[in-house]
């Protein structure tokens, strides 16, 4: 089944992308329009990077019931407290996928 979607988006994305295994910027830097980045694609691969050292705190809500009380979902982000910590990014070639 996976490897069906992989086989799917390689037939709609390519050539602006290549769906590697793992999309790191290094197989396309420097291609425009591509999701490696622009000129040498530093910042991208530099945040690919950086982002693999970060490790979430899955803590699982035991024991909660409406009599106890209700589970609180908001987190701080930035100085910001957000009641659901569900956010956007903006991304590079999203049209890739339109023909």
């Amino acid at each position: 089944m996976l490897a069906e979607v992989y086989q799917r988006a390689r037939e709609v994305l390519y050539p602006i992308c290549r769906v590697c295994p793992q999309c790191d910027g290094v197989a396309c830097t420097g291609e425009f329009p591509g999701m490696g980045g622009l000129w040498s694609g530093a910042s991208f691969q530099n945040n690919f990077n950086d982002l693999r050292q970060v490790r979430l705190k899955l803590r699982p809500l035991n024991a909660v019931s409406a009599q106890d009380h209700k589970p609180d979902t908001a987190t701080v982000i930035f100085g910001r407290k957000l009641s659901l910590p569900a956010m956007a990014a903006p991304i590079s070639a999203i049209g890739a996928g339109e023909r």
